[in-house]
């Protein structure tokens, strides 16, 4: 029974899901410094959003930029961490495999 888990993830699986977290990690930036360039227009006296409701909106966005970067740093070093732990299995693993082998 599977219960929704992945349950076959070899080393290469692995390095791919790191892989593919880093990629999406860049494009969580390249997406937020788009909204930072909008949310700048808001409420600045361009005429482009301005108000009461203008305030509240670039208010939530600025709250969430404040945390941003401390999440795309968790999402890069969990990567890493993936990445990193993938390669020290395989090397244990292979370590093992030579050490059974010359028994």
């Amino acid at each position: 029974m599977n219960n929704g888990m992945m349950t076959d993830i070899n080393y290469d699986r692995a390095a791919q899901i790191a892989a593919e977290l880093l990629t999406e990690s860049q494009k969580m930036i390249e997406t937020f410094d788009s909204l930072k360039s909008y949310f700048s227009e808001i409420n600045n006296g361009s005429g482009i959003f301005d108000g009461t409701a203008a305030s509240e909106v670039r208010a939530k966005f600025d709250s969430f930029a404040s945390t941003f970067h401390v999440f795309n740093e968790a999402v890069e070093s969990y990567a890493k961490y993936i990445q990193t732990a993938s390669e020290n299995y395989q090397k244990v693993d292979k370590a093992s495999q030579n050490a059974v082998s010359g028994l």
